[in-house]
Order: C-alpha cells, then sequence, then structure tokens
C-alpha cells in the first residue's frame, strides 16, 4: 500500500509531463508551419526547393528552442570552452569552418567527378 502511494503520484506527474511536452511539441510545430508559409509567401518561386520541400517535407529549425547567443564565438577558444594553442590552430580553423558552413553557407553535394562539358571532344567521343 504504502509503495502504490509513492508509485501513483509519480506515475501521474510522468504522464503530465509527457502530456505537456507532446502539447509544446505541437505548438513549435505549428509555428514552423507557420514559418515555412511565411517564406514561401516572402522569398521568390524557386521550383527545385518547392520540390524539395515536397519531397523532403521539411521545416525550417524551431528558432525559439535554439539557444540565444548574442555575440559570435571568440576564435581563440575551442566550442568546449578550452583556450587554442599555436599547433591547435588549424583543428580550430577545422571547428569554425565547420560551424560557418552549418549556420551560413549550408553545405554543396559532392562533386560528380570528371564531367566533361557538353561539346568538347571528350564528350562527343563518350557518346559515340
Amino acid at each position: 500500500m504504502n509503495r502504490m502511494r509513492i508509485v501513483a503520484p509519480t506515475l501521474i506527474a510522468s504522464l503530465l509531463a509527457g502530456l505537456v511536452a507532446n502539447s509544446s511539441g505541437a505548438q513549435a510545430i505549428g509555428r514552423q508551419e507557420e514559418e515555412l508559409a511565411e517564406m514561401l509567401r516572402i522569398f521568390p518561386r524557386s521550383e527545385p526547393w518547392e520540390k524539395w520541400l515536397n519531397q523532403s517535407h521539411a521545416l525550417p529549425p524551431d528558432f525559439d528552442a535554439m539557444p540565444s547567443v548574442p555575440f559570435l564565438p571568440d576564435p581563440l577558444r575551442f566550442a568546449n570552452g578550452t583556450e587554442v594553442r599555436k599547433e591547435d590552430w588549424p583543428k580550430r580553423r577545422q571547428e569554425l569552418l565547420g560551424l560557418f558552413e552549418r549556420y551560413v553557407i549550408g553545405s554543396f553535394p559532392p562533386s560528380p567527378g570528371n564531367v566533361p562539358p557538353r561539346g568538347s571532344p571528350r564528350a562527343r567521343k563518350r557518346a559515340r
């Protein structure tokens, strides 16, 4: 009986926490869908992007859930806070480039390989 008095409130609290988390998750998805609709309204039409959206069903990130970082990171400190020494600079440079790619320019697909331009002698030779 004592065990039930302890377990029941804990179980109820965890169920309620799950319901609250699911409702806030649904609210976040609703906001993301609204932001996507606004983006589609504001941005110029782009058939490839719209095709990708329809295939991937991707939504913009939940900006409210993202951490607020009002200043640029210190380039002389790693993401974990340790100081960058001279010999560590190539590693930190790669870390900064990765952050810049992720948050600013995005990533590009890999090169398709050695593809000759149309009309070149190599392309005509391959076509035969």
